[in-house]
């Protein structure tokens, strides 16, 4: 069960979904919905080479951010709050304090874009918004309570997205 698996932050009493599983269950349900409903526009060269574009550098920033983590030694789980070792304001935490989840959202944004699908657009729109509303505020009310000093000071230099 996935409330098992989750820290439990003060005053956040409501389970949350990891992002990983909501990520690929968006990019399941923007396949999916290409066999019901029809595209939004047609298909050209030049879409499918933006949808690749963003999609690379989302994968990149996903990646590189998820590999400082690991060499830092903290937790890249999302849903273990009290796992977290150290606040990180190297690499791309130097603009974004979100650079996995904004590596997510590029990736589906891009799936969509190629795909020229509607209920995927819809999908990553609501996806940003559970991210900034529900998940970051969890981890940044945890982080808070944990790093007091190094957060706030991370917080006042670094954009939640950019």
């Amino acid at each position: 069960m996935i409330q098992s698996t989750i820290d439990r932050v003060p005053g956040m009493n409501y389970m949350r979904i990891p992002p990983p599983l909501l990520a690929a269950s968006i990019a399941l349900a923007t396949f999916a919905s290409c066999e019901f409903l029809g595209p939004l526009w047609i298909s050209n060269t030049y879409i499918s080479s933006v949808a690749l574009v963003v999609a690379l550098l989302g994968t990149f920033m996903d990646v590189s951010a998820k590999r400082l983590f690991v060499r830092q030694g903290t937790t890249v789980n999302s849903m273990t709050l009290n796992a977290t070792a150290i606040v990180i304001s190297s690499g791309a935490y130097r603009w974004s304090r979100n650079p996995m989840y904004l590596g997510r959202i590029m990736q589906l944004f891009a799936l969509s874009l190629y795909l020229a699908s509607s209920i995927g657009f819809l999908s990553v729109l609501l996806f940003a918004i559970y991210l900034d509303r529900v998940q970051i505020r969890a981890e940044e009310q945890a982080l808070t309570q944990r790093f007091p000093l190094e957060y706030s000071t991370c917080r006042s230099k670094v954009r939640r997205w950019l």
